[in-house]
């Protein structure tokens, strides 16, 4: 086991979906899951919004 902090690992998820609202046009999809193994939980949020990062970058990070 790990310890987290949980309120910064909460305020990070919840900035992930608020960008992806932001940048999601009305009538565009947001999509939230997660999945868990023995040793990690990720998150992914994904979202059908147009950006144009810095240095032509469209993927953000992962």
């Amino acid at each position: 086991m790990v310890a987290v902090d949980e309120i910064a690992v909460k305020r990070v998820i919840i900035n992930l979906i608020d960008n992806a609202i932001k940048f999601t046009p009305r009538g565009g999809r947001v999509r939230v899951w997660g999945e868990e193994t023995p040793n990690t939980v990720t998150v992914f949020v994904k979202d059908s919004g147009n950006r144009n990062l810095p240095g032509g970058d469209t993927q953000g990070f992962r």
